[in-house]
């Protein structure tokens, strides 16, 4: 075996030679490679790692305006402000009021917006994990009410169950708005003849006619806000769009964290109903 190396190393060994050069050669062809591919797991691990701590700065961003909003609410809007040293990065925040859900000015109403009351019940089936939802709809007036529209804005994890609408106002599924994951607005538009609630028999007395109007959603229990926020358009101008009581001023809020660079990392986009009681409608990474 020595005698056999020293031929080799002395190119004593005939094509011995030849074949370990070769062998050298192709070596050092896949060790250029390889420490590419060695770099590029480097640089795809840092770059998860800098998603990962702009996706916990933007979210620190998004609860800053939250408390903000509770806590400390600007007296205009949009109302901006930057965050530092946040896991590293900066966080652009930028706070905004949402004037029209699904094209319908938010809080506008009629002079009668009362004589059309909203109302609603939920239950649970764990087993279907199911929401049913019933929205009643009670006219208080001594005259017809006809129903041209009904948008309900939901908060993420629940989606509208395909072909679960009825009652006494229609069948048809709604326009669904946005997704599941995050957040949807549900819309039934009415063309004509539009379904109408009739006259209260003894407004004076407390008697009143009621609609009811229902609807399915999957989703786990306790989604926080699953109630949503609803505002029912009436045809006659004096009664207009009446809003829940339950619905208060919504707000957009945007955070972006940035690198040292001041490139953005990663952006949310979150939507929030009111200031005391916040509930978040809707929630984004766009980037």
């Amino acid at each position: 075996m020595k005698r056999w190396l020293s031929k080799v190393i002395t190119g004593e060994a005939g094509q011995a030679l030849p074949v370990v050069l070769a062998m050298l050669a192709l070596g050092s062809l896949s060790i250029a490679p390889l420490l590419d591919f060695v770099s590029t797991g480097l640089n795809s691990g840092e770059t998860v790692e800098m998603k990962v701590k702009g996706l916990y700065a933007a979210g620190a961003g998004v609860e800053d305006a939250l408390w903000k909003l509770k806590n400390d609410k600007p007296s205009d809007f949009p109302y901006s402000y930057e965050l530092t040293d946040i896991n590293g990065m900066s966080v652009s925040v930028v706070i905004d009021e949402v004037t029209a859900i699904s094209g319908e000015e938010v809080g506008s109403s009629g002079g009668h917006a009362d004589w059309l009351e909203i109302s609603k019940s939920i239950s649970y089936d764990d087993g279907l994990g199911i929401y049913f939802y019933t929205l009643y709809l009670t006219n208080k007036c001594g005259s017809n009410i006809k129903i041209e529209k009904i948008v309900i804005d939901f908060p993420p994890d629940v989606e509208y169950v395909v072909g679960s609408t009825g009652g006494d106002l229609t069948t048809d599924d709604p326009s669904v708005n946005g997704e599941p994951t995050t957040g949807i607005a549900l819309v039934w538009e009415f063309s004509p003849p539009r379904p109408n609630i009739d006259p209260a028999p003894d407004p004076e007395n407390g008697e009143y006619n009621t609609e009811a109007h229902t609807f399915q959603l999957g989703g786990p229990s306790g989604v926080p806000g699953v109630e949503g926020h609803c505002f029912v358009r009436a045809v006659r101008e004096d009664v207009g769009t009446v809003w829940d009581s339950d619905t208060s001023t919504p707000y957009q809020i945007t955070a972006q964290a940035k690198d040292v660079d001041n490139a953005v990392v990663v952006t949310i986009r979150a939507g929030v109903w009111g200031c005391e009681e916040r509930s978040i409608s809707c929630w984004q990474i766009l980037k």
